[in-house]
């Protein structure tokens, strides 16, 4: 089984959302800035995939 980049990004956005969120005391980062920042970071690794082989 190996690394899936997609599953950890996801992921270590919406950990990131929680803490901030946690640290601020209410929402300050919602559901909608995590997929943005998702959908963002995602792109940008496939294109790295892309250049630089899987």
């Amino acid at each position: 089984m190996g690394f899936d980049l997609n599953n950890a990004i996801n992921d270590n956005v919406d950990k990131a959302k929680d803490t901030v969120n946690d640290k601020a005391g209410k929402e300050v980062v919602n559901d909608d800035h995590a997929q943005q920042a998702k959908d963002t970071i995602n792109d940008a690794a496939g294109k790295l995939s892309e250049r630089f082989g899987k």
